[in-house]
């Protein structure tokens, strides 16, 4: 004869995983705090690239961070990443304006993703000005109540890249 064993014996496990899980995710007001940060660390990432400052930039990026660049390769670290923001504010015109659209975090609190709209202006060979516009996704993580930094940044065009002038960053570099 089989023994039926009562649900309990399913459901305990399952309401032992929901614990865990809840006691690591914020508090609302918490996770609400969390998010209102996040969304003050994207504010001032696009405060700095609108002005084209370069260590107000870096300084919102993690040691390990990667930046995915449009039609580049990766770029790792900060040094890497400085070498490519240099590039583009070198950009002869370069303007950069952006648009968050959303930002969330983890249910522990400590990643978070923030994606907007942007719309950059530069100089063509010939002088004139053109267009690129386009979107991205920045991973952030935070340490223990700590600063947002990213840690993954990856941007790319709703349209073919326009042509512009070459960046004054690599006349330097030789």
């Amino acid at each position: 004869m089989r023994v039926r064993r009562p649900m309990v014996s399913l459901a305990l496990p399952l309401v032992l995983l929901a614990a865990a899980c809840a006691q690591n995710a914020p508090a609302p007001e918490a996770r609400a705090e969390a998010i209102t940060a996040l969304r003050v660390a994207d504010s001032t990432l696009q405060v700095a690239v609108a002005a084209r400052d370069v260590d107000g930039t870096i300084a919102l990026y993690a040691d390990d961070a990667v930046l995915m660049p449009l039609a580049k390769p990766i770029a790792e670290g900060r040094d890497a990443i400085r070498e490519e923001w240099e590039h583009s504010f070198g950009i002869p015109g370069f303007a950069n304006s952006s648009r968050l659209t959303s930002a969330d975090i983890s249910l522990d609190g400590t990643m978070g993703v923030t994606r907007g709209t942007y719309e950059a202006t530069m100089k063509a060979p010939d002088g004139a000005t053109v267009v690129e516009r386009g979107k991205w996704v920045s991973v952030w993580r935070r340490q223990a109540g700590g600063p947002w930094r990213i840690t993954v940044d990856i941007y790319n065009t709703d349209s073919l890249p326009p042509d512009h002038q070459p960046s004054t960053a690599e006349a330097h570099d030789h």
